[in-house]
């Protein structure tokens, strides 16, 4: 779905649209296609040589627009970019310089939250955009290299929780070489088994529940197989 947002000093407007499959968090967003999505337009506007670069903001500033609009010489309670005058919080005048310039906004918050707004003046970062309300995948590929890279960071802590499930069986030579030696094997044993990487909002984790012993035993198998 797309949003539209105006942003709004001295008299002047900027008209930014994004859309939810432009955003990833730990507690919302659109998952590992949200990171391909925003991965895919930052390198987009990498190419475009004549955009400026990203102005951030966090979602409590997106918060304060009123009728879709956001007031930036308004003053308010607080902002990220701040200055203190007249007993009020006031976006500095240089920040609102920036975003009334800028071609496209980040907007941060808390929990990995993060998001991409896009002015529609950019006409091709705007289509892109509102592209993603028919069909929510800027490029496969994108999404595959996140999904590999989701992947790869979660071996290690599966690695350690096998290396804790067989310590606390007493099986403590066993738990050592889970540590030392498994991470390197992990791919060719979860092939063998397999064994699927399962996505979430902002990362992957290795299923393995159930299967410990299995993983153990192809592992070790593996190992004495190349020992000889």
């Amino acid at each position: 779905m797309l949003n539209y947002i105006k942003l709004a000093a001295g008299g002047k407007t900027r008209r930014f649209v994004t859309d939810c499959s432009l955003s990833v968090g730990d507690y919302g967003g659109a998952g590992a296609i949200g990171a391909a999505n925003i991965n895919a337009l930052l390198e987009l506007a990498e190419r475009a040589a004549a955009n400026s670069p990203p102005v951030t903001l966090s979602f409590s500033d997106l918060a304060k627009s009123e009728n879709g609009t956001l007031e930036l010489d308004r003053p308010f309670t607080a902002w990220s970019f701040e200055y203190w005058s007249g007993g009020q919080f006031h976006v500095d005048p240089e920040t609102i310089a920036e975003l009334m310039s800028a071609d496209w906004l980040e907007i941060t918050g808390d929990y990995g939250s993060r998001q991409l707004w896009v002015a529609v003046e950019w006409d091709e970062g705007c289509e892109t955009v509102e592209a993603l309300e028919a069909y929510p995948l800027i490029d496969d590929g994108f999404l595959s290299q996140i999904e590999m890279e989701w992947a790869e960071e979660a071996i290690g802590d599966t690695v350690a929780d096998l290396s804790i499930w067989a310590y606390r069986r007493g099986l403590e030579r066993i738990s050592d070489w889970i540590e030392a030696n498994l991470q390197e094997r992990w791919h060719t044993v979860v092939e063998r088994l397999t064994i699927d990487p399962v996505m979430e909002l902002s990362g992957a984790y290795w299923q393995t529940d159930g299967m410990e012993g299995e993983i153990i035993a192809a592992a070790l198998a593996m190992g004495r197989k190349a020992a000889k």
